[in-house]
């Protein structure tokens, strides 16, 4: 966890435009083409992410700046 605060801190503090989705814990699975994503999400312990949906949410950050310079939460 240390090694990925230390990430983050680099990322933070650079010139760079950033996104930094947290995904919740990761299955394998067919992709559902569906997920939320946000800095507020409630989650529980049993919310889980399809691979193949992160996949389609890291893509569909390259399209838009709603999360520009923030960290949100992505699940299914």
């Amino acid at each position: 966890m240390a090694e990925v605060e230390r990430q983050e801190h680099v990322i933070r503090q650079s010139d760079l435009d950033w996104v930094l989705l947290r995904p919740t814990r990761l299955v394998h699975g067919p992709g559902t083409g569906q997920y939320r994503l946000g800095l507020d999400l409630r989650i529980g312990l049993q919310a889980k992410l399809i691979r193949a949906d992160l996949a389609s949410a890291l893509l569909d950050q390259l399209d838009t700046n709603q999360f520009l310079l923030k960290a949100p939460i992505v699940t299914n």
